[in-house]
């Protein structure tokens, strides 16, 4: 069995169907889909509908899909808090269909592939499993603090993943006491994969907004045999231009500019920014003693405006 691990697609229409183009030239059976499917693009229902047509696809959700089920349940006249507006867009876009779909996937799921030993947990971010672990130490704002140190290449970026997880000694009590031997997860938009003792934990970074330092589309080809398990990691080239051309002609752009503005930085440098921003406008927040969460407009429009100037 060949499967196709796909996360953090995030409303990125051209790179989902760059990936799925390449793993239909590998040969894949099946594909996993670990959540993050729309918000910072615009292609919601695009990418949605891709999903729901692909034969044998296991889908879970992620975080981004978790927002949907508080957006239905609150008051749309409160939906004013500028910091939000790509979740209020997304959420009126979306067809009633893909909506339900959305809310309707499951946290995690386990897949027992016909005729293997071999059993795959599925989720979205590493939290679910690994809670207060160094895990955290692998997410793209540390990523960035760590290639600001001192320049790596993915090979010694993997060595470092191996090094960080083989040696906290509570991620190997989690793995030990599992029931599956792959553990499958994304959210952090950095592709890697490691082995600890008997278990095999991939994560296919993003294939809508890479965070690595490599603009190209990732996800990652897992061939399970009967006595082996391969990993193939994989990074396609695509149009970043038609995404945000596409972006900027859209009704997501009138509502969230800033917000779209540092996704498109994002797109182009493959680089972590929106964790900073955040940092910048929580230190805005603080300098006018508005404790406020979350944001008001005020801080959010002056910290928008000097983050542009800087």
């Amino acid at each position: 069995m060949r499967y196709a691990v796909i996360s953090d697609i995030h409303g990125n229409l051209p790179a989902l169907n760059a990936v799925i183009d390449d793993a239909k030239r590998n040969f894949i059976d099946e594909y996993v889909f670990v959540g993050d499917y729309y918000c910072d693009l615009a292609y919601p229902n695009e990418v949605v509908n891709t999903i729901k047509n692909i034969k044998g696809a296991h889908v879970i959700k992620g975080n981004k899909e978790k927002y949907l089920d508080v957006l239905l349940n609150s008051d749309q006249s409160e939906w004013v808090y500028e910091q939000f507006a790509p979740l209020y867009w997304n959420y009126r876009e979306l067809d009633d269909d893909n909506l339900q779909y959305l809310i309707g996937l499951p946290e995690d799921k386990k897949i027992q592939p016909p005729n293997s030993n071999h059993k795959m947990h599925l989720f979205h971010a590493p939290a679910f499993l690994f809670k207060s672990t160094n895990m955290d130490l692998l997410s793209s704002s540390k990523y960035v603090e760590r290639m600001i140190q001192e320049n790596f290449s993915h090979e010694e970026y993997l060595c470092y993943v191996q090094k960080i997880l083989s040696s906290d000694d509570k991620i190997v009590k989690i793995l030990d006491g599992l029931d599956t031997d792959i553990v499958i997860f994304g959210h952090s938009h950095i592709q890697w994969h490691a082995e600890i003792d008997t278990k095999v934990i991939i994560n296919p970074g993003s294939c809508g907004l890479p965070l690595d330092y490599d603009k190209r589309a990732a996800y990652t080809i897992l061939e399970l045999n009967e006595n082996a398990i391969n990993i193939l990691e994989r990074r396609i080239p695509y149009n970043i231009s038609d995404t945000i051309c596409y972006t900027m002609k859209s009704e997501l752009y009138i509502n969230a500019k800033t917000w779209c503005d540092i996704i498109f930085h994002q797109l182009n440098l493959a680089k972590e920014e929106i964790t900073f921003f955040f940092r910048h406008v929580e230190s805005i927040a603080k300098k006018k003693n508005d404790y406020s969460r979350p944001y008001s407009t005020t801080v959010w429009k002056e910290a928008a405006n000097s983050w542009k100037s800087n």
